[in-house]
């Protein structure tokens, strides 16, 4: 992870910075330094904030969560833990609304190949990507 941030501050790359933070804080987490950790996870959260990275702000979130409960202080981690459901919720509500679109435009092209006579044949790839054959 250090050699991520060495190259991250090389470039000037946030992403990758605050994706470095959020490695060295799991790792302090797991040797039981929970102050670095929480260190850590506070450098990934202001860098994940400023770049608009919502996995990584997410992640920072749950990180502090735990290093707070493992010290202990409820009610930080609880406020991390509010705000990293917030964003989580926030996401399922969008995949949900993605999908609902997929299916509006999926019967939309139904209807239109019934209009005009011609086959149309839809495949999913993935949960995000749906297209034509």
């Amino acid at each position: 992870f250090e050699r991520q941030k060495s190259l991250a501050e090389t470039i000037s790359d946030n992403v990758e910075l605050c994706s470095a933070f959020l490695g060295l804080g799991s790792s302090y987490m797991g040797r039981g330094e929970f102050d670095n950790s929480k260190r850590f996870y506070d450098k990934a959260l202001h860098l994940c904030t400023e770049s608009g990275d919502n996995a990584g702000i997410l992640k920072a979130h749950r990180g502090l969560q735990l290093a707070y409960n493992k010290v202990s202080d409820r009610a930080n981690a609880n406020k991390n833990k509010a705000k990293a459901d917030s964003i989580e919720s926030g996401t399922s509500e969008k995949i949900a609304n993605g999908l609902k679109a997929i299916d509006n435009l999926k019967s939309r092209l139904i209807r239109y190949s019934a209009v005009a006579g011609k086959e149309i044949l839809l495949e999913k790839s993935s949960l995000f990507y749906v297209r034509m054959k």
